[in-house]
Formats: C-alpha cells, structure tokens, sequence
C-alpha cells in the first residue's frame, strides 16, 4: 500500500499573490508538515465586491509558481458572498476531497488554540448571546458591529475571557475570517484541523507596500497610484509617436537622454515590472504579466461594469437578487442616476445599518444577475456536488490521483467534463461561474483591443 501523505488547504483570494502568501505556504509546508498544500481560490469577482484585478487563470499561475500544489476555483456565488459563506464553502470543499489533514489561515496575533472557544460560542449560538445579536440589529446596529457587541456581553460574566484581547481580536481581519474557517469546521464536524501562520507585515486593508511584506491592498493602489487609477484605466496604447514628439520639441539634453527615452517606448512595462517584482516577489515573467494586463488595461474594474449596473437598476424591479432586500431595492432605485460613478453611488447608499462591502457585493450580485439558488451547505454532512480544477504542478500527480479515488463528486479539468453534472444546483452553480468568467474576459478583452478567449478553448495551468 502507498505510504498516506500529510495534505494542507489554503482558502484564498490572491488579489494578486505576493511574498506574505508565499510565507503562509512556506510555514504551512515547514510547521504543518505537509507534502501538498491544495489552495482553494475565489475565480475572478471577489469577496469584497469587486472584479479580481487580473483573471483567474494568471492567479493561478502565480499561486502554482508561489508553491501551491493545486488550485481549485471556489465558485462566484461564494466568492462574493458574506465572510461565513465564503468560509463554510472553502471549508466544505476541502472537506469534499476526502484526504485534507489541515487547514491553514493567517492572522494577525492569535493562534488556532486562543481562537476555538469564542469560535465554538459563535457556531453553537447560545441564547443570551442570540438576544443580544438581535437587539443590535433591531437597534440599527450593522450585523459586525452587532455580533462582536452581542459577543463581549456574553463574556463580560466568563472570568476565563480577557474581554480586550477580544476587542482587538475583532479589529483583525484576519482574525475574523479564521473564526469564520473555525465555525465551519465545528459545524461540520470536520476532521481537518486548524492551524495558524501569524501574518508578515502590513494588515490586510493597510495600503502601505514600502514594506517586506506588503499587503494585497497595498500593492494595487501602488498599481493604481503609478499605472492609472481605476477610473482612468487606459484602453490599449498610448500615441508613442507624440510623447517622443513633444520629448524633442522640449528637451536640450544629450543624446543619452534620447536613447533612453528609445529605450523606453520600446519597453514601456520595464519599470513597473521591476517595482512589482520587488513588491510580490513573482518572478521576472508573471511580474511582467500583472505589468501589462495592468498597464493596457486587460482587467475588470468597476468603472467597465456601470454600464451593466445601470441598466439593471433601470429595467430591472431588483427582486430575488443576493443581498438585496426590499428596503435596499427602494434605495437603489431612488438613489441612482445613469453615469453615476460606482463610488458615488455608494457613498449615496451609505448606511449605519449595512457595511461598504455588503453593498458592493449586493450590487454586485445584481450585475452578475445572482439569485438566491445554489448548493446548501449547511447540512454539516453536505458535500460540495463538484470540484473545479484549474491549475496544477507536475509534482501533485500522486495527489491527483489519491483525490479521484477519495472525492465521489465530479472533477472537472476541462470544459467538456461539465457534463458529468447531473445535480441540477451543481449544474447551474457551475454555468454561473462559466457566465461570470465570460463577463469578465470579454470585458477585458474589449478594454485592451484584443480578440476574447472562449471558456471552452481555456486549459487547466501546468507547471
């Protein structure tokens, strides 16, 4: 009999990669001992609200580059939904797989261990903790704000508690997302278990990258800072026939000052290249990559959606959307005006009682035209009803094989294998994902002047 291997999964963004993921994966591999780490990635719209900025598939180029074994996509109806469901799915299709020992998740100061019990308070939901949460949510309060107030409170009276080291647990993003990973796995009764890599330099929402480890939010304002902002994306090349002309016309330096200036129409990504290579730690090619899809506008921002939105708010009465109720709807529909920025519109929607991203996501969700129809996962022995491949490293064959014989759900590597689906809800979560992938490549693609890729012609990554 082959020798059982030690597997870890990773559930991710990698909005873009960067050196703080490569460490994650480093120290997964070193203290968890594991020979693969599987990472379970959001494809190309995201938890926050938003359009990836680059497409799935460069993504998972980078993962597999920075040390992942194997990429699978964690569906859009998931991917941009709440923290808990993005959790419970991640932690669900782990589970499905049948041979994960671990799950691994950064945070800022605590450990898996410190973590457990306000988790478990959190999953079991008892009744004085349920009053509270209501009456903060009856009082306007946001549902965060609610459930870390209804929290503290059920403490205050457990000496076991320190009820500020509570408080600045909640201030880490981190932090919460691992309770939610640990709720997930109490409610499943899950035999994978937890473990804790403490985070490397800037938070998740800092946005500063003169750092070793800059953050993911960090790294796309200095994209949006020194390539263009969002709203000014730039929609293929520049004249560099003008900005020479007008070099010439202005300068009185040397020749070397002309050469240079050569040099550098002929190599317009060079610098950015260089400063992204230094900030993520990609290699020399995928940092070239992230570059230009950057720099000629290959991606999605929310600027290139609005069209979309605004014509959805128009013509659509903005029923049985996820995340839209009837009090938002009503909102929405007097709020907005045709050629409204995306900003704009949410500092008009702006509210105590719901927080930037919820409102991002809802809006989001009207976009993609996203109902409330998808898998249930909340039966604690429910399986994720497919696996979706996308990526892999040559080196994972022996895990590959040990998951076709652990995982009894579909696998999908290919576009012709949808047709193994035959559950009606895998099914149409599946040609949800094909749709917002098609969305978002035709977008881009229009935006940089180049002819789309068919979801069919796509292939697996390789390295």
């Amino acid at each position: 009999m082959e020798e059982r291997f030690r597997t870890a999964g990773i559930i991710a963004e990698f909005n873009p990669f960067h050196r703080g993921h490569r460490y994650l994966i480093e120290q997964t591999r070193r203290l968890g001992g594991a020979d693969y780490v599987i990472v379970v990635m959001s494809g190309d719209f995201v938890q926050r609200g938003e359009p990836a900025m680059v497409d799935k598939y460069l993504r998972t180029r980078m993962a597999l580059a920075g040390g992942a074994d194997l990429v699978i996509e964690l569906p859009t109806v998931y991917a941009s939904a709440s923290a808990e469901e993005f959790a419970t799915a991640g932690v669900s299709i782990l589970d499905t797989l049948g041979l994960v020992d671990l799950l691994s998740f950064g945070t800022e100061f605590m450990e898996a261990e410190e973590l457990l019990p306000v988790a478990r308070i959190l999953a079991e939901e008892p009744e004085n903790y349920r009053l509270q949460l209501r009456e903060g949510i009856r009082e306007g309060k946001s549902f965060p704000a609610s459930r870390e107030d209804a929290l503290l409170a059920y403490l205050k009276d457990l000496e076991e508690y320190d009820l500020e080291r509570i408080r600045e647990m909640f201030g880490g993003p981190n932090h919460i997302l691992g309770l939610e990973y640990l709720k997930a796995l109490i409610r499943r009764s899950s035999s994978i278990e937890p473990m804790t890599v403490i985070r490397q330099g800037a938070g998740y929402h800092e946005t500063h990258w003169d750092r070793a480890y800059p953050s993911a939010s960090g790294i796309r304002r200095f994209l949006k800072e020194n390539s263009g902002s969002t709203a000014e994306k730039p929609k293929g090349m520049a004249e560099p026939g003008k900005a020479l002309a007008e070099d010439l016309q202005a300068s009185t330096e040397s020749e070397k000052a002309l050469t240079e200036d050569l040099q550098a129409l002929t190599e317009p990504g060079k610098a950015l290249t260089k400063d992204l290579q230094a900030l993520t730690g990609l290699d020399e090619d995928l940092a070239k990559e992230l570059a230009d899809r950057w720099r000629t506008g290959d991606r999605v921002d929310w600027a290139d959606l609005m069209g979309f939105l605004d014509y959805q708010i128009l013509y659509s009465d903005l029923q049985g959307f996820l995340g839209l109720d009837e009090e938002l709807a009503a909102r929405i529909k007097n709020c907005h005006r045709p050629g409204m920025s995306f900003e704009g519109l949410i500092e008009i929607l702006h509210s105590r009682q719901r927080t930037d991203t919820s409102l991002k996501r809802a809006l989001l969700h009207l976009v993609l035209q996203m109902g409330e129809g998808k898998p249930d996962l909340k039966n604690k022995a429910s399986l994720f009803p497919y696996i979706r491949v996308l990526g892999f490293r040559k080196r994972a064959g022996r895990l590959l094989s040990a998951i076709r014989e652990s995982c009894p759900v579909p696998i999908l590597q290919r576009y012709a294998d949808r047709n193994l689906l035959v559950d009606p809800e895998a099914r149409r979560c599946y040609e949800m994902d094909i749709k917002c992938e098609s969305l978002y490549e035709q977008t881009a693609a229009r935006s940089a002047g180049r002819r789309p890729i068919h979801p069919g012609s796509r292939q697996q990554i390789i390295i």
